[in-house]
């Protein structure tokens, strides 16, 4: 029988539970009927995000055949197919209905259109790969499937079950923030409207006004296409743009904190507001946001020690105002940390800086990695923070192994550098000593 719809694919199943009436195969097609309405809805979803047509007959016809195969009256033995096969289809429906549930909240499906894909496709190729290895092993010849028979069918199912797993675990965080966002533009409307009673005009700010934490590095190195893309996306100074987001994410010492102070400098003279939030955790965000409140845009009704109403002001004054503003979160450890305080606007940017790359996933637009520097860029760092010295043949091959030690970190480098500064020495005698002094060097630099 031809099946290329899930009604075809139902009364495969009718005809199959005629078939096969033991009580094995009957509970496990009735469990595939239970399942089938989370396979429908997830490929309705998966056919109204595609912007062309697309067809999902092969998912039927896919599980028309397994369901036909693993019901094989030669398989009576103690591994029974239908059971495991059945089990498997329970668990991935168990995740589509995850996905499904995730739909009706989320109302910007470009975000998890390409995990969406990537579940659609996983399904086909486990079914495929399934079939074909049960096939090509010859298995529906023989009493029983035999523990190494499956083996090999297991490994196939636990790798696109996991695929399948950490996608709809993405489509989740997705459908969170989203809820989120819209409880959050309530509130803020709500909030809104509670503060405009309390006076006759919106919150007015000392602009312009930054508080960006350090001085401007007349020395920053590099980076000018990672700065590039920054620019490119995030737009911060075109008010008519659409709020954007990036997140820069890498290991610690890489330079994610140097490269956004670096833009947020590029950007001081077209921007009215660049805000600097430290975000170790959220009492840093709070503090962080009560500083902004009183000290630089200078609210109205921003007061010492209310952080949590400044921190309302100062998302209230994003979501209001037109000024042209860039807002920075510095060093965010985890994936809620901005849940109470990401802004809700028509327009702005915000750039974020972390070490976890699932931090970097959302509710952003993008994420940025920030990758070590490789041996020669490493070098020419170490030479451009280390001046007035020679650029001898010596000294470059110096540099470049002590890059190498330093695993181009830029961190470490430039903390190196201003040992080499301070001793006054060349960076040869310094890769000598540090081979030699290691630990007591590293030591040396974090206490002074």
């Amino acid at each position: 029988m031809e099946v290329e719809l899930i009604g075809d694919f139902r009364s495969a199943l009718s005809t199959l539970m005629s078939e096969y009436q033991d009580e094995r195969s009957a509970k496990a097609i009735l469990l595939m009927y239970r399942m089938l309405e989370h396979y429908k809805t997830f490929a309705e979803s998966f056919i109204s995000m595609m912007e062309n047509p697309v067809e999902i007959s092969m998912m039927w016809g896919l599980l028309s055949l397994l369901a036909l195969n693993t019901t094989n009256p030669a398989n009576t033995g103690e591994i029974t197919p239908i059971i495991r096969i059945t089990r498997w289809l329970e668990r991935i429906g168990q995740k589509l209905k995850a996905s499904n549930d995730c739909k009706g909240i989320i109302t910007d499906f470009s975000k998890v259109k390409g995990d969406t894909v990537k579940v659609d496709r996983e399904i086909i190729v486990l079914w495929l790969n399934v079939i074909m290895a049960i096939r090509n092993g010859g298995f529906w010849d023989k009493v029983s499937f035999s523990e190494n028979a499956w083996e090999s069918l297991t490994t196939i199912y636990n790798k696109a079950y996991q695929n399948i797993d950490e996608a709809v675990m993405r489509i989740e965080r997705v459908a969170k923030i989203a809820e989120k966002q819209a409880r959050d533009i309530q509130n803020m409307q709500v909030m809104q409207h509670l503060i405009s009673l309390g006076r006759p005009r919106p919150d007015r700010a000392t602009l312009p006004c930054n508080n960006l934490p350090v001085a401007e590095n007349r020395r920053f190195f590099g980076c000018q296409d990672m700065l590039q893309q920054l620019e490119e996306h995030l737009l911060p100074s075109d008010t008519n743009s659409h709020f954007s987001s990036i997140a820069l994410y890498g290991l610690r010492g890489i330079g994610k904190t140097q490269i956004a102070l670096a833009y947020a400098y590029q950007k001081l003279d077209e921007l009215d507001a660049v805000l600097w939030i430290p975000s170790e955790d959220y009492f840093s965000i709070q503090q962080g946001f009560s500083r902004v409140a009183v000290d630089y845009l200078k609210l109205l009704n921003a007061h010492s020690q209310s952080y949590q109403e400044n921190m309302i002001l100062v998302l209230n004054w994003l979501h209001t105002t037109s000024a042209r503003w860039l807002l920075i979160f510095d060093n965010v450890n985890t994936h809620n940390a901005l849940d109470d305080c990401w802004p809700v606007s028509t327009h702005g940017a915000v750039l974020v800086t972390t070490q976890d790359v699932l931090v970097a996933t959302l509710p952003f637009d993008i994420g940025l990695e920030v990758n070590e520097l490789g041996v020669d860029d490493g070098a020419e760092f170490l030479l451009h923070m280390t001046p007035n010295r020679k650029r001898s043949e010596g000294e470059l091959n110096a540099a470049h192994q002590v890059t190498t030690l330093l695993h181009g970190l830029p961190l470490p480098i430039s903390q190196m550098a201003a040992f080499i500064n301070a001793q006054n020495s060349s960076i040869s005698e310094f890769h000598n000593l540090y081979l030699k002094y290691e630990q007591r060097l590293h030591k040396q630099r974090k206490s002074g």
